[in-house]
């Protein structure tokens, strides 16, 4: 089995060169001088550069609006473009998990997925709200709702 062997130079990139010297004189029987404050900070430096660095690709690389291309993306999107609010699109996030859906675009196109009595008993106490987004989202749409709104 071949044995890993890092390259000369590696170290060269974690520390300062002088901190290295010191190292290897030390392993050579001189006098020891290695200065742990000096390959420290080096090492301190080397970690935050990194940090910053991971940081701010972070920042400018993450697109605005999270991905549209995903699925809580894309109902995200469908609940800005009706002027539904975060409670709205939080309620309809939990629907699609509730209802498994795997397209819960679906929620937007058929008006029974938002049905309180297809949901069940733990879902009756959001049924006003339910019955809300179903007018808002079919409005002029045949319901299986009758009567105003509240």
């Amino acid at each position: 089995m071949p044995q890993f062997a890092p390259p000369d130079w590696l170290p060269l990139l974690f520390a300062d060169q002088h901190a290295i010297r010191n190292v290897i004189r030390g392993m050579h029987g001189r006098p020891n001088t290695v200065d742990t404050g000096e390959l420290g900070t080096a090492l301190l430096i080397f970690c935050l550069f990194f940090v910053s660095v991971w940081g701010i690709a972070r920042l400018f690389m993450k697109p605005e609006g999270g991905n549209p291309n995903s699925v809580s993306g894309l109902l995200r999107e469908l609940c800005r473009g009706h002027q539904l609010s975060k409670a709205d699109w939080w309620l309809l996030t939990r629907l699609a998990r509730h209802h498994q859906l795997t397209d819960p675009a679906a929620l937007f196109l058929e008006p029974h997925w938002l049905d309180p009595h297809q949901c069940g008993a733990s879902w009756q106490r959001h049924a006003a709200r339910l019955k809300n987004l179903q007018l808002t989202l079919f409005a002029g749409l045949a319901s299986p709702y009758q009567g105003p709104r509240t």
